[in-house]
C-alpha cells in the first residue's frame, strides 16, 4: 500500500490540486499508512485535531468559524516540508466550525501536497465521511474531489 501511496504522490505533484485521500473505516490502517511516511524528509505528520484545538482554545468560541481558514493557513505554513500527512481531521466536521472540510483541503492543496486520512468510504463515485446515521455524516460527489483516492 505504501508503494501505491508514493506513486500517487508523484502523480499529484504535476496537478493543480496536490491532494490524496486515504479512505477507510476506523481501524482500517489509515493512520498506520500515514506514519510510514514519517522518516521522509519531505513529509510532515500533522495531527489536525491536536494543532487546531490548541489554537482554537485561545479564541472565543463565537470566533472559531470565522478564524478557521486563517488558523489552518498558519498551521500549514508552519511546516517547511512540501508534503503534509494530515490525520485526525474529525474536528473539521464539528458543527460549531461550520466548515466544508473538502473545500478546505482543495484550497490548501494548491500550495502543498496534502495526504488526508479520511474516515469513511468511497463508493458509487461518492466520498463519504463517517457512516449513514452518524451526526457528522456527509457525502461528496467524486467530481468535487480533484485529488486521488486510495481506499483501504
Amino acid at each position: 500500500m505504501i508503494t501505491q501511496l508514493l506513486d500517487e504522490v508523484q502523480v499529484v505533484q504535476e496537478k493543480e490540486h496536490k491532494l490524496i485521500f486515504v479512505v477507510g473505516a476506523p481501524g482500517s490502517g489509515k493512520s498506520k499508512l500515514l506514519r510510514l511516511l514519517k522518516d521522509r524528509e519531505d513529509v510532515a505528520q500533522v495531527n489536525i485535531y491536536k494543532e487546531l484545538t490548541r489554537l482554537l482554545m485561545a479564541l472565543p468560541r463565537e470566533r472559531w468559524a470565522q478564524e478557521l481558514t486563517n488558523i489552518l493557513a498558519d498551521i500549514f505554513e508552519s511546516y517547511d516540508e512540501p508534503i503534509l500527512a494530515l490525520d485526525n481531521i474529525e474536528i473539521l466536521f464539528a458543527r460549531e466550525l461550520r466548515a466544508d472540510p473538502l473545500a478546505i483541503f482543495v484550497q490548501f492543496s494548491m500550495d502543498k501536497t496534502l495526504i488526508v486520512g479520511w474516515v469513511g468510504s468511497y463508493e458509487n463515485n461518492q466520498l463519504s465521511w463517517a457512516v449513514q446515521g452518524h451526526p457528522e455524516y456527509k457525502t461528496f460527489p467524486a467530481d468535487a474531489c480533484p485529488g486521488s483516492i486510495i481506499v483501504l
